[in-house]
């Protein structure tokens, strides 16, 4: 999957100084650095069950992170669009097609050495400003709706069960 990151970054006239894969499996995620010290992550999708439903829901997913950066003050990954205005752009990879995204890097840490009373309350504090977000946003797609639930993650269609989980 990695040789096809090129490809991809060219369509945002990125030039690359580097590409640190850092998860493959429902997804395929890698960490970009630029030549003009930039830092980015690049999100392929697989290729198995391409719907254009699947395609509203990542569009949706980039409108909703647009709206928390622009109406909030939660620091979520802030969605890079192409150069021409669409939010993603869709590649084919051996015959199947694949939808590409790009996020700005958020420099952060893990909270598990640090989890705390105050951590916790801070969670909360964001959970809430997400949902309230969730309720005032409107998507520019009527209809998409996935449902992030057991049967996703462990149904018979899931990534798991199409033996696509593989490590880096």
């Amino acid at each position: 999957m990695i040789k096809q990151v090129p490809q991809v970054l060219d369509s945002y006239f990125l030039n690359t100084k580097s590409i640190e894969p850092l998860q493959s499996a429902d997804n395929h995620v890698f960490k970009i650095y630029t030549t003009d010290d930039l830092r980015f992550i690049l999100r392929i999708h697989h290729g198995f069950g391409f719907t254009e439903e699947v395609k509203a829901n990542v569009v949706t997913e980039f409108e909703w992170l647009e709206y928390i950066n622009s109406k909030t003050d939660l620091v979520v990954p802030r969605p890079v669009r192409m150069p021409n205005g669409e939010a993603l752009c869709v590649i084919d990879i051996e015959g199947h097609p694949h939808i590409c995204v790009l996020f700005d890097w958020i420099e952060g840490e893990s909270a598990e050495s640090f989890l705390d009373s105050q951590m916790l309350n801070r969670t909360g504090s964001t959970i809430a400003k997400l949902h309230k977000s969730s309720i005032e946003f409107s998507p520019t797609i009527e209809k998409c709706q996935v449902y992030w639930d057991q049967s996703h993650f462990f149904g018979p269609d899931s990534w798991i069960e199409r033996g696509q989980l593989k490590t880096i």
